[in-house]
């Protein structure tokens, strides 16, 4: 039988049976197979959330916004490209060179602007649909429904301040709205919340005691 020509077909899938290989040669299959599952998984994410992203709305990705998971997953399809690279012979895993120099670049800003996972709001006796994101600097207020985020408001904190990941708000509500009241910036002392800001939000989806 002849030989199939030289490609990145043969080298991908070796023609040598699982028994013929060396244990080298199977890790590197394995690897391959690994990094595809990955990037293919990894696009899957970024294809939903680019979905759900029209206007004000987003996705909640295992407690992560969708933005910030896309990112992530982007990320992952680098360093998998990068690793499939790498198991190539000879010239072809020089091409490991441009995804890895990306994964630097975007992982650095990943690191720098990575949010903290996703807050509830917490009222007393009251099961609330809202959620806050921060990291950054930065904070975006969401209603909740399933995994859908609808973005309400945002706001912007002074050296990193992140009220509501330390805890360091109140929330209540009456028969009209939610009150919410947290500071923009860490107090110097001591400061009773209800001397705070106000942010009012609806009562949709808020369901009391």
């Amino acid at each position: 039988m002849a030989a199939r020509p030289r490609s990145f077909l043969p080298d991908f899938m070796p023609d040598e049976s699982a028994e013929e290989m060396s244990p080298a040669e199977r890790g590197r299959i394995w690897t391959r197979w690994m990094c595809v599952g990955a990037i293919i998984l990894s696009i899957g994410l970024i294809a939903t959330v680019a979905a759900f992203a029209a206007g004000r709305r987003s996705l909640d990705v295992l407690g992560i916004e969708g933005t910030y998971a896309a990112v992530v997953a982007a990320l992952v399809v680098m360093i998998a490209v990068t690793v499939l690279a790498l198991t190539l012979r000879g010239a072809l895993a020089l091409l490991a060179l441009v995804p890895a120099a990306a994964c630097v670049v975007v992982g650095f800003i990943t690191m720098l602007v990575a949010p903290n996972p996703l807050v509830e709001v917490k009222i007393a006796n009251c099961r609330s649909p809202y959620v806050v994101g921060e990291g950054g600097g930065f904070g975006t207020i969401y209603r909740r429904e399933g995994l859908v985020l609808e973005e309400l408001e945002r706001f912007h904190t002074d050296d990193w301040y992140a009220p509501f990941t330390t805890g360091e708000y109140a929330a209540s509500a009456d028969e009209h709205h939610v009150e919410l009241r947290f500071f923009l910036r860490s107090p110097l002392e001591p400061l009773s919340l209800s001397e705070g800001p106000v942010t009012l939000l609806p009562l949709d989806g808020v369901v009391c005691e």
